[in-house]
């Protein structure tokens, strides 16, 4: 895993490499009307781009699409895809899987959001909407609801990054250490890192959940507890 990198794309717009390593890339990318209306996007890996804030306008070949805010898509690799910016100001998360299969046509470039996938109820009232799922890893919305906790548990061979989306900072312990609030920049969680998440607050948490690889059935639970505050 690199550390993470800031980089310009023009006045008042940047980006900041969340995350970079052998199978998984995630940058954040704050575009403006101003400095940079329309920016191009090669999609020469299975790139995933999902807007955060703002609104973007897609084109690429023949086909176009409006994203909004927590709407994304899986960008083309046949063609370039042209990105105009409709709001004053943009913030898309582009998600880079570097070693999924060359399967990707015409028909995967298309709208997704928690509106058009079917949500997937999972472990103590925790919703799920996949938004992709590849072979080589997946990216969905979880909802974890008020008050939420769980025991400690890791994968054996799945990593995870965690960007939040809206409501107050999931709290996340790793390493049975003292539950943190997960940050704006995200957090990225080792294969076999000993893990529990808690919403402590009186709403639901939403965040963007990447995983990769595609995690295998079932998890690994440890007896001992990790220390929420």
């Amino acid at each position: 895993m690199l550390a993470q990198a800031h980089y310009s794309l023009g006045k008042e717009a940047h980006a900041i490499l969340l995350h970079h390593c052998n199978n998984l890339r995630v940058r954040l990318e704050t575009l403006t009307q101003a400095s940079n209306p329309t920016r191009f996007y090669h999609g020469f890996q299975h790139t995933f781009l999902f807007v955060l804030k703002g609104e973007v306008f897609l084109k690429h070949g023949q086909e176009d699409m409006l994203l909004k805010m927590h709407q994304g898509t899986l960008l083309s690799k046949l063609n370039t895809t042209i990105a105009t910016v409709l709001t004053p100001q943009v913030e898309i998360c582009v998600i880079t899987f570097f070693h999924e299969p060359n399967t990707v046509s015409e028909s995967d470039f298309k709208k997704v959001s928690s509106g058009t996938v079917e949500a997937l109820p999972e472990r103590l009232g925790v919703t799920s909407w996949p938004l992709w799922r590849g072979k080589s890893g997946t990216v969905s919305i979880n909802l974890y609801p008020a008050h939420y906790k769980e025991s400690t548990y890791y994968h054996k061979s799945t990593e995870q990054f965690l960007l939040p989306l809206s409501g107050e900072p999931l709290e996340i312990s790793t390493n049975m250490q003292t539950a943190k609030k997960l940050s704006e920049s995200g957090l990225f969680i080792e294969k076999q890192t000993p893990k529990a998440f808690y919403n402590i607050s009186d709403n639901s948490v939403a965040v963007l959940s990447i995983y990769t690889p595609h995690p295998e059935k079932g998890r690994v639970m440890l007896l001992s507890k990790a220390t929420n505050q």
